[in-house]
């Protein structure tokens, strides 16, 4: 098949949504399909890069999230989606509705994947869950882009149900984003010295609540043994360094390669997760496929508490001291 992925931002690794459909692209070749990449930083094979779109204020906090907007270039459709089986889109905005209208115009087939939660949005833009908001994106999106789909990807129970409840009528179907190989853990491995390693992952961003983590290892009674390494990079890096003040060990604040962060997680015992918002949290998925013990948040808009196994792996998202007290069990 030749199959053409149209997703706005492919000019970055640390955007959730920008991985997977890399990832995907690699996996759909490996099976000996044809897969072109429309957006923006698109590279490599079949690659069909546009210019980023500046959107008056909404670019000034996106950019902050280290995300761009693409503009459409109808040239660049044309190229992309000459004689390509099915057209497949990744978030809901300008580029992949001008996408959308193009299937439409010329017979092709088009599905849809809904991995952007509004309230990660609002999150962004400092305002919390804002629910009325949220519900007016719900509808814009539902309205312009998704109903107009007939088959909707979306990688969690949780999201479903969010979009059944806004009124998404288009088939929904849920399958998890998955990680390549390379994260499972074939032999155990572990650090040198008599610290408690524990990791986190995730953009440095309000919804990804690592002030709880930080908070938690402050009242964790093996608070001088813990060393914590926080991945991911984003706009909260300098108040969380400000927050980890007088801990005994400092955390490490990096954002890693891939390669880098399989080694350091196969060495880490404990991965936590304290995100309020998340449509599957796919560094919870890498994190015990690397061998890692989960210690989850539990949120009203999280999923990834769904991957739990025990009690013990769960905590409410916003209490440090219920999260202090898993981490000593």
């Amino acid at each position: 098949m030749k199959i053409a992925f149209v997703m706005d931002d492919l000019s970055v690794h640390s955007n959730g949504t920008s991985v997977t459909a890399l990832r995907y692209a690699d996996a759909i070749r490996s099976l000996g399909h044809e897969v072109r990449l429309v957006g923006f930083g698109a590279h490599g094979k079949d690659a069909f890069p546009v210019a980023e779109n500046h959107i008056p204020v909404v670019s000034y906090v996106s950019d902050k999230e280290g995300f761009h907007f693409a503009k459409p270039d109808e040239a660049a459709l044309d190229a992309a989606f000459a004689d390509v089986d099915v057209i497949h889109l990744f978030l809901p905005f300008q580029l992949e509705r001008h996408a959308l209208d193009w299937a439409k115009a010329h017979g092709v087939p088009v599905t849809g994947a809904f991995h952007l939660m509004p309230e990660s949005i609002t999150y962004g833009a400092d305002i919390g869950e804002a629910h009325l908001i949220c519900d007016l994106i719900y509808q814009l999106w539902k309205d312009r882009l998704y109903n107009h789909i007939e088959h909707i990807h979306t990688i969690s129970p949780l999201m479903k149900r969010l979009l059944e409840e806004h009124g998404y009528t288009s088939q929904i179907h849920v399958i998890s984003n998955g990680v390549p190989d390379e994260f499972i853990a074939d032999d155990a491995a572990c650090f040198d010295d008599d610290l408690i390693h524990l990791v986190t992952v995730g953009r440095l961003a309000p919804e990804k609540n690592q002030i709880a983590i930080i908070e938690a290892v402050k009242k964790s009674k093996y608070a001088d043994r813990i060393q914590l390494h926080v991945c991911g990079s984003g706009p909260m890096l300098q108040k969380l360094q400000r927050a980890a003040a007088g801990l005994v060990h400092e955390p490490r604040f990096e954002y890693l390669d891939a390669s880098t962060l399989i080694a350091l997680e196969q060495k880490c015992p404990l991965y936590i997760h304290a995100s309020v918002v998340d449509s599957e949290a796919i560094s919870v998925v890498e994190a015990f496929a690397c061998g890692c013990v989960p210690i989850i948040g539990e949120a009203p808009l999280s999923a990834p508490s769904e991957f739990a196994l025990l009690d013990e792996s769960l905590f409410p998202a916003t209490d440090a001291e219920a999260l202090a007290a898993r981490i000593d069990w």
